[in-house]
């Protein structure tokens, strides 16, 4: 659908006016009566002055939390362990064809670029970076995908982009993360030089885990987003997305504190 777009902000002093493309967004979250969107601008603009200059967007309808709270401060937790991205999260009334339809959260689309993901953008020449995969328990219904032997990992690529990677591309970003699930497999996969912290940052992959751990987020574990930089084999983890079902908001692991303290586990 195409339109128009106005934003108000700043306590209604600034307004923002473009032309506007929106679709919907989501898997599970599309099947709920408030829809979550995603909206293309006219032109790239630092939206409400948030860091990146781009022109798309996404609107998170947040429609199981009913505090509409659990992702902005899951987001804000993130920040606060210094994960090398974190999308910003504003609140937002939005009002479609004069229908108010509830209030959203407006954020970054997950994309590379300057403060957003920050890797090297790749050419069809390009072959060891940058790369964004995602370990997706919806792989199934995306076109470029590929699965592990070992724990059958189900696994997207995110960027490049489906109608710019190459084949050579694919084969290579596959075969890494390959390496990495081999590694965790072997027996001396605690080895310092052979063992999995070849392929694996550490230190990203532990502030990933403290923040869905913090905020006994389930769905941390059914999405997990990872990147690859030029002429470095390690995987960093980030950037933390989906957090309505986090703090408390899930029958499957409420009270997550409770079973913590029966089982001295964490969440994952």
């Amino acid at each position: 659908m195409k339109g128009v777009i106005t934003i108000i902000y700043d306590n209604g002093k600034k307004n923002y006016t473009d032309s506007v493309a929106i679709r919907g967004r989501g898997n599970n979250s599309w099947t709920h009566p408030k829809k979550p969107y995603r909206i293309k601008l006219g032109k790239s603009t630092r939206l409400m002055n948030l860091p990146a200059k781009a022109r798309n967007w996404t609107l998170i309808n947040n429609y199981g939390d009913k505090t509409l709270m659990r992702n902005i401060l899951a987001f804000d937790f993130s920040r606060r362990v210094e994960m090398p991205y974190t999308s910003p999260a504003e609140a937002v009334d939005v009002v479609l064809n004069g229908d108010y339809k509830g209030c959203y959260q407006l954020c970054d689309h997950i994309d590379v670029r300057k403060n957003r993901v920050e890797i090297e953008e790749m050419s069809s020449g390009d072959l060891t970076g940058g790369y964004m995969i995602e370990i997706d328990a919806y792989a199934d219904a995306e076109p470029k995908k590929f699965y592990t032997k070992l724990y059958n990992i189900p696994v997207t690529i995110k960027y490049p982009d489906d109608d710019e990677i190459t084949y050579e591309q694919e084969n290579y970003i596959a075969s890494h993360f390959i390496k990495l699930t081999t590694a965790v497999y072997s027996s001396g996969y605690s080895d310092p030089a052979n063992g999995f912290g070849q392929y694996m940052d550490i230190e990203t992959f532990l502030r990933h885990f403290l923040v869905g751990e913090y905020s006994g987020n389930t769905d941390t574990y059914w999405s997990v987003r990872m990147t690859k930089k030029k002429e470095d084999d390690k995987f960093n983890f980030g950037p933390v997305w989906d957090f309505d079902l986090a703090f408390e908001n899930d029958r499957g692991t409420y009270p997550i504190n409770e079973n913590a303290k029966l089982t001295n586990e964490w969440l994952c």
